[in-house]
């Protein structure tokens, strides 16, 4: 087992979740849906008659219709002379409900087209075949499934059935080479069904081939909210006249109610009544025949029967009429069950990065399927072989050369930095030079220009989406905007639950911003325009960590995070990693949380290391200490041993699949780190059994941090979390008390070790990168001599820089150090320092838009610009004394306290972490980041 990860100073940086105690509370019922009795149609749907022939109808039922698994409607249908006919307006009505448009004319029932699935078709991606890969044919576009195939190309898929939506990231440099299987679509054309009871001339009694639907009149769920009122089916047993052979029950209508009970925090009580029915023989006076039309082309003539107004067509045609598109249907003398028809959504959009654009979507089988002709305007090869019904889809140049200027507010070329985001959320940072020209090359669909820095302003948030109209002539001006977002929860299945509060959080800042979430899932905040993920949901019982990146800017002001369902076992799984709970303390937030965070975390790590894992990876959470240290126990660690795993250990590696982690600390570390760092070590171990602990430790700290610092571009952010753990060894240097490198156990506990290593592996990939290093790594266990011969100097020399550097670090001693600071356009107009020494000043006079920088003096006095009021005050509490402080809120103010927290130790002034606190003034989140949510960002502290 590699040793475990240690934090003493870091595990101050916490995100902390607020306990709310606030309920939303609904009461599920076991029921159909909430329907009209009233659903007839009311006006006539009679066919001319072609024969006087008087039908009596034989049997008259209602009888459930399912789609996909789930009850539709219950919908009548009788036999007459040993035929099942089917209401012809209920057919059109559940074709609409899947986004298949009819009419029926009273003579001619068309459909302009219906969707078809293909049978026998092959898609392959650049040259492999997908497996289990669906295409359907509709209105001349041919369809394919979106999560698929783009995972093939290297890209990924989601889709919003709010909004919907289906948001496409596509990078075409990690498309996939793994597919080196061919695979061909199974034949999805079945046969009629054998079923007699509903086919021409056979008795409407005959027993089913097939095992009846299980569906009931009450099958499947509805939501409702305590004392509200709803309409349900339910079935009472009884013998229908003229039905020997079949007990069918009668069709019932009921009320039920829900009433609150227990405070209205039960589901409540339901109150039902219930009213037998029955059905006796009748005679009809008309019947005749009726054309069925699809796309232009006459399909076939069908018997049909017109009773009380209403038409009715052979439930056997229509079984042949789905047939031959490729859609399975059962009849079994009570229900009529379409099991996999698929969904049209014609108003749908597809979203490329922030480029959005109306499409035709599918639903099918829980997958979503995009036209190929989306694809082919990503900058997607396409090829379709009617003849042989192949799509061939190929990668082509989807890259994009843009040339632009960085200019001030003023409209002055500016020289700077321009961080750009691609779809898949990759930022890469290009100079601009004195001109303020910069070039790029980037994705073609989906990168946009996300922020921008100068000297005077620092990093300044941007939205600019990137397309061949605007690459030669970009334009960006370092101005900081505002915009508000309203935003949606949306949750992708009924199985909802409450979400109190949402974060999101800048992607280059990594300032967090938060929001009450109404009932209704809706919820406002202002930030600054710029990149950011939706981080985190706060539910009534935990965080629920997401991640999902997006833009907020003019154009893109409405946001829907999508609430992933919480698991209800005790695991959870997904592409790369089964997660798994031990102990009844890990709530299901926490779960999906851990999962959802090694997803984000496992691209790029994998991609850094060069190592792909062999299996899945099996993370087992740790609710409490004691289970911990149980597990280590269990293994056969003596007590001692476990007892300090357990209490200077939050995350543990074993073997090449395993990860074991103190859910707690997810709380107080953050949790991208945790995870990209143990995968590191589970990675590392596939290809060297002998590395010694240094390396080990420090490239995976080295992974971990970089995951904490999840794609950032700001430097400052980096280097505060780095020096926020290398000051501790920079102090026992001074001491002279740090061992040389390699010399001391992870689990001493007189000083964080892997600090030190971290510190020695960041010399090493600083000269070298970090391919050099990784090459080190591989070469290990077969040479002996692997340091010296991948860095050119023995380990004791190396061993001896680090300690010389540390050294000269000790050496120094603090000066006092410059802040610069930018008030946001919200900015506020007051804020307060606090110095090591305790003493406040209070600065007035503060613009927004604007750039000061002010002197923190060593003697614990503050210097600020002429046009700054400076007052000294008192009565501002003190969270650590040692540091400085700088914030605004609090005690007269209508503002919460916010605050940076800057450390100045051996000379070497950082940002350490940023804190907000309560409306009582405690602290509520601390974590590390260069704004706070008020309006203040960070330039650059630097020493005098």
């Amino acid at each position: 087992m590699n040793q475990m990860r240690k934090c003493p100073r870091s595990q101050s940086r916490i995100w902390v979740r607020v306990a709310l105690t606030s309920a939303l509370t609904t009461a599920v019922l076991s029921g159909g849906a909430a329907l009209d009795p009233t659903f007839a149609p009311t006006r006539a749907y009679a066919a001319t008659t072609n024969s006087a022939s008087v039908t009596g109808i034989e049997d008259y039922r209602y009888g459930p219709l399912n789609i996909n698994q789930t009850l539709w409607r219950y919908v009548p249908y009788f036999v007459s002379q040993k035929t099942t006919f089917f209401g012809i307006w209920y057919l059109q009505q559940m074709l609409k409900d899947q986004g298949v448009p009819s009419n029926w004319d009273g003579h001619s029932l068309t459909f302009t087209d219906l969707p078809t699935i293909g049978t026998n078709a092959t898609i392959s991606v650049n040259g492999f075949a997908l497996p289990q890969a669906a295409s359907v044919e509709y209105q001349g576009h041919t369809y394919v499934t979106a999560s698929t195939v783009l995972q093939a190309l290297g890209g990924s898929s989601r889709y919003d059935a709010t909004s919907r939506t289906l948001s496409v990231s596509y990078n075409p440099s990690q498309a996939s080479t793994q597919l080196t299987t061919q695979s061909t679509m199974s034949n999805q054309t079945s046969s009629p069904s054998t079923t007699q009871s509903g086919m021409p001339n056979q008795p409407a009694s005959q027993s089913s081939n097939q095992t009846p639907s299980q569906a009931s009149s009450l099958s499947g769920s509805s939501l409702a909210t305590v004392g509200t009122e709803v309409t349900l089916f339910a079935q009472h047993p009884g013998r229908l006249d003229n039905a020997s052979d079949l007990t069918e029950p009668s069709l019932v209508w009921h009320n039920i109610r829900i009433i609150p009970s227990g405070g209205g925090t039960s589901p409540g009580q339901v109150i039902t009544k219930l009213s037998p029915t029955g059905s006796t023989s009748r005679s009809l006076a008309d019947s005749a025949s009726g054309d069925v039309s699809v796309g232009g082309a006459t399909w076939r003539t069908v018997p049909i029967v017109v009773d009380n107004n209403t038409t009715f067509f052979g439930i056997w045609y229509l079984q042949q009429l789905l047939s031959e598109h490729g859609i399975h249907s059962s009849w079994n003398g009570k229900a009529l069950t379409v099991s996999n028809l698929p969904k049209v959504v014609s108003n749908g959009t597809i979203k490329v990065g922030q480029t959005t654009k109306p499409s035709t979507l599918i639903l099918y089988n829980g997958r979503v399927l995009m036209p190929l002709s989306a694809l082919s305007g990503m900058g997607i090869s396409v090829l379709e072989d009617a003849a042989s019904q192949s799509i061939n889809i190929r990668t082509s140049n989807a890259n994009l050369r843009v040339q632009g200027t960085l200019t001030t507010s003023a409209n002055h070329p500016a020289a700077g930095l321009v961080a750009i985001q691609d779809a898949e959320g990759n930022v890469q940072v290009v100079t601009a030079g004195s001109d303020g020209s910069f070039s790029a090359q980037v994705s073609r669909f989906g990168s946009s220009v996300i922020g921008v820095r100068t000297p005077d302003e620092g990093w300044i948030g941007e939205d600019v989406p990137l397309t061949p109209g605007n690459a030669s002539h970009v334009s960006v001006a370092a101005e900081q905007s505002m915009v508000t977002l309203h935003g949606q929860v949306a949750f992708a299945t009924r199985a909802t639950y409450p979400v109190v509060q949402v974060s999101v959080r800048n992607v280059i800042t990594h300032a967090h911003y938060y929001a009450t979430v109404q009932p209704d899932g809706s919820f406002t905040m202002t930030v600054p325009v710029g990149a950011y993920e939706a981080f985190a949901l706060v539910t009534n019982e935990d965080a629920l960590f997401i991640l999902q990146n997006f833009l907020a800017g003019p154009a893109s002001s409405n946001l829907v995070i999508h609430a992933p369902t919480l698991p209800t076992g005790e695991e959870v799984s997904s592409l790369h990693a089964t997660v798994q709970t031990t102990d009844s303390n890990v709530t299901p937030e926490a779960l999906q949380s851990v999962d959802n965070l090694f997803e984000h975390v496992y691209q790029e790590t994998v991609a850094s290391e060069g190592i792909t894992p062999v299996q899945k990876m099996n993370i087992h959470l740790y609710g409490s200490i004691n289970a911990y240290q149980q597990h280590y126990l269990n293994e056969g660690y003596g007590k001692s041993d476990a007892q300090a795993i357990a209490e200077q250990s939050v995350a543990s590696e074993e073997g090449t699949n395993t990860i074991n982690i103190l859910m707690p600390t997810l709380s107080t570390v953050d949790g991208l780190n945790i995870l990209a760092h143990e995968f590191t070590h589970a990675l590392t171990a596939q290809v060297s059994q002998k590395i010694p602990s240094w390396a080990n430790e420090g490239g995976a700290w080295t992974q971990g941090v970089n995951a904490e610092t999840d794609q950032s571009p700001s430097s400052m952010l980096k280097q505060g979390i780095q020096w926020n753990e290398w000051v501790d060894i920079v102090a026992h240097q001074q001491s002279n008390t740090l061992l040389p490198l390699g010399q001391a156990s992870s689990l001493a506990g007189n000083y964080n070790v892997e600090a030190q290593d971290y510190f020695a592996v960041q010399q090493l990939v600083g000269q070298f990168g970090w391919p050099k290093f990784m090459k080190y790594v591989r070469a290990i266990d077969h040479d002996a001599n692997a340091f010296s011969d991948t860095f050119g100097e023995s380990f004791s020399t190396f061993s001896q820089h680090v300690t010389a550097v540390l050294k000269k670090d000790a050496a120094g001693t603090s000066r006092g150090f410059n802040v610069s600071l930018r008030t946001l356009p919200n900015g506020p107009h007051q804020i307060y320092f606090i110095s090591p020494s305790g003493q406040r000043f209070l600065v007035s006079g503060l613009e927004p838009n604007q750039s000061y920088t002010f002197a923190c003096n060593a003697d614990g006095t503050v210097t600020a610009p002429n046009s700054l009021t400076v007052t000294s005050v008192s009565g501002i509490p003190v969270a650590v004394q040692g540091d400085w402080f700088v914030g605004s809120g609090g005690s007269g103010t209508s503002q919460n306290r916010q605050e940076f927290d800057l450390v100045d130790e051996f000379g070497l002034p950082f940002l350490d972490e940023v804190i907000l606190y309560a409306k009582g003034g405690s602290v509520e989140h601390v974590y590390p980041a260069t704004a706070i949510p008020n309006g203040i960002e960070m330039i650059s502290v630097a020493q005098k």
